[in-house]
């Protein structure tokens, strides 16, 4: 995923000239990229690599079918072959088109991985703080959003795949990020913000900053310093049909995982 420009303004040719560096002479490539300046680039690079190029929504398609708290169902065509009713136990369209993508990597692989293989390693996968539903009633979300690109996705997915009453979002965020537009996204979901400060050594961004972009937005908000605390605080002012998110960063969520 690349956005126009990253932190420190360079653009996304440039971003994408540094990620092909993973392509191989003679090795085919498979992206998933939506932006069209980063596919352009990878196809030159593929060209003079004599690589083939392979992109999810063109040669590989996707389809979800069911959705819910445990996991998504769905279909996928790769390079002409229908794999039907797989099941990935990870919330988020996206992770849909992750798994298409891997999916499409294991096809082309020399040595052949049967359908039934694939079908019990999806199943089996795991990804810790990423949309995890640690509790219910009021529903609880961890997710590790640490920059505007992640932070869009993520409420994407809430604003299509959850339902609730009220969002209490407890929030902390490192300092070298984009923290206005993160804020700026979640305000387009949350009714309240709790916020706090993780405890990686002089990281963590302070909540008057936090609260004076929440005001842009006119949301409500309250402070803590430590983010256990904030949880449970956030907790306690939910109702069971409320559902609670923890996000802006790696350390906010591996601080508040411990509590389950």
């Amino acid at each position: 995923g690349l956005e126009h420009t990253d932190i420190l303004g360079t653009s996304v040719e440039e971003i994408a000239r540094e990620k092909a560096g993973i392509i191989k002479e003679g090795i085919p490539l498979i992206t998933a990229t939506e932006e069209e300046k980063a596919f352009s680039v990878f196809k030159e690079i593929c060209k003079q690599k004599n690589c083939k190029i392979f992109r999810v929504n063109e040669d590989v398609k996707y389809a979800r079918k069911s959705f819910d708290l445990s996991g998504q169902t769905f279909d996928v065509n790769v390079f002409g072959e229908e794999l039907k009713n797989l099941f990935i136990p990870l919330l988020g369209e996206y992770q849909i088109i992750n798994a298409a993508t891997a999916i499409a990597a294991v096809r082309l692989l020399k040595e052949k991985i049967d359908e039934e293989s694939i079908k019990e390693g999806l199943k089996k996968v795991r990804w810790p703080g990423r949309l995890e539903v640690v509790q219910k009633e009021p529903l609880v979300v961890l997710d590790c959003a640490k920059d505007p690109l992640a932070m869009r996705k993520l409420v994407d997915c809430i604003k299509k795949d959850f339902n609730y009453r009220k969002l209490t979002a407890v929030v902390s965020i490192s300092k070298d990020k984009k923290i206005d537009l993160m804020i700026q996204r979640l305000a387009e979901v949350v009714d309240q913000f709790v916020f706090t400060r993780h405890k990686v050594q002089g990281r963590a961004v302070e909540t008057e900053i936090l609260r004076k972009e929440a005001e842009k937005y006119f949301k409500s908000f309250i402070a803590t310093e430590d983010v256990q605390e904030a949880v449970r605080e956030a907790i306690k002012s939910s109702a069971k049909e409320d559902m609670v998110l923890v996000t802006g960063s790696v350390f906010t969520v591996g601080e508040a995982r411990e509590i389950w």
